[in-house]
């Protein structure tokens, strides 16, 4: 029989604490048996708690391509369509916004300072009435709709310094500056965010400003102030999401209008086509100059105006529906009776193929005597509605990845 070891200092003191709890537990009234007693010389090792084990789960895909599920894809053109529809909604159908409420009792001046953004508006400037005055208010996306007043001074500190921003009246639409105190630094643009964007590219944050909210039109303070400089027609208009036509339109603002009556053209693309000299060396005063000029070389240099011209919106450009679909459908619409451009397209693709294998056929020489026209001649002397039309094709058969959905 194996002879129990005997206990170490430690073990021996804490045994004997254990006695003197006992004795004094005792004293003291409890019941201590002794099987309590000698179990406290012995550490009782609990058992593990075992879990049941795990059923294996059958893996299961979450998704599953339509192909898989036995439906079709969604057409390419009805999908492309739905979210043109739904982007050409007015914003009080797909957004709710705050309503401008007027105040008759509070008369706000500048300057003042918005207590929502830091922004101190120092000058309100004045409701711009001369020519293109329509353009001279904000778009349907902005929280409240309103004038931009020309002459509209503000200051806020932004990245360690302030920047002060200007509304200035420019050839057909307001711009917009943002310049740091020490003049620097500045950045000009059609829209308040466009400078406000420069800024951000400039000090490399990465950070994306809302030009509306920083120059404090998104506050009802400011907006409050505006309206005092507003008629009972301009106050109408500003409740109505509508804007008022100049005054004494000039004769581009009225071609412009008359242009916007064509299905697909916008303010901006109707005030590019009433300003621009490209357009055979002059400009056109109504649709039907326009179409007769467009109707000499089938559209093609309309078309091409449209998809390359740096007079256009650059956001009109870069949206893909426009290259594709919205060019085609303008361009047909005003050149009544001419011949598709998207039709171009094919023909281009076959010409190319008929072609491919003759491109590196060294020409005949030419014989003493012949006064008929080289190759080379021949080719140089093709028509420019041709290289026209080609290069058309080339546009609309370009590959334009989308960027986001712009619209003009």
């Amino acid at each position: 029989m194996a002879m129990e070891a005997e206990p170490n200092a430690y073990e021996q003191s804490r045994l004997d604490r254990i006695k003197q709890n006992f004795a004094k537990m005792r004293a003291l009234g409890f019941d201590v048996s002794e099987n309590l007693s000698a179990r406290a010389n012995v550490h009782e090792v609990k058992p593990r708690k075992r879990s049941a084990p795990k059923q294996e789960s059958i893996l299961e895909a979450s998704r599953t391509s339509k192909r898989i599920r036995g439906q079709s894809a969604p057409d390419a053109k009805a999908v492309s369509l739905a979210i043109e529809t739904a982007a050409s909604l007015p914003q009080e159908q797909t957004k709710s916004k705050p309503k401008l409420t007027l105040d008759q009792q509070q008369s706000i001046t500048a300057p003042f300072t918005l207590r929502s953004i830091g922004t101190t508006v120092w000058d309100l400037g004045e409701v711009w009435r001369g020519c293109w005055s329509q353009n001279y208010w904000s778009s349907s996306g902005c929280l409240f709709h309103h004038a931009y007043p020309v002459g509209f001074k503000a200051s806020k500190a932004m990245f360690g310094r302030t920047w002060e921003m200007r509304i200035l009246a420019g050839d057909v639409r307001p711009s917009f500056e943002v310049e740091d105190s020490d003049g620097r630094h500045k950045f000009e643009g059609p829209s308040p965010t466009s400078p406000w964007t420069g800024v951000c590219l400039a000090q490399k944050t990465g950070q994306r400003i809302s030009g509306p909210l920083y120059f404090g039109f998104s506050d009802l303070i400011t907006q409050r102030a505006i309206t005092s400089q507003y008629t009972e027609r301009e106050l109408q208009a500003a409740f109505q999401l509508t804007r008022l036509p100049s005054a004494a339109p000039q004769p581009e603002e009225r071609a412009a209008a008359e242009f916007m009556t064509v299905e697909g053209l916008g303010a901006a693309t109707a005030t590019a086509l009433a300003l621009t000299l490209a357009l055979g060396g002059q400009r056109h005063a109504d649709l039907a100059s326009l179409r007769t000029w467009a109707q000499a070389d089938q559209g093609v240099g309309l078309a091409l105006f449209l998809l390359t011209s740096l007079e256009m919106p650059e956001s009109v450009r870069r949206w893909p529906a426009w290259r594709h679909r919205m060019v085609p459908k303008i361009v047909a619409s005003i050149c009544q009776g001419c011949e598709d451009i998207a039709s171009l397209l094919p023909q281009q693709q076959q010409q190319q193929q008929s072609q491919g294998p003759n491109l590196t056929a060294e020409p005949p020489s030419r014989q003493p005597g012949d006064q008929g026209p080289t190759p080379s001649s021949s080719r140089a002397a093709g028509s420019s509605r041709q290289k026209n039309q080609a290069a058309t094709a080339g546009l609309l058969a370009a590959d334009c990845r989308p960027t986001g959905l712009m619209t003009d």
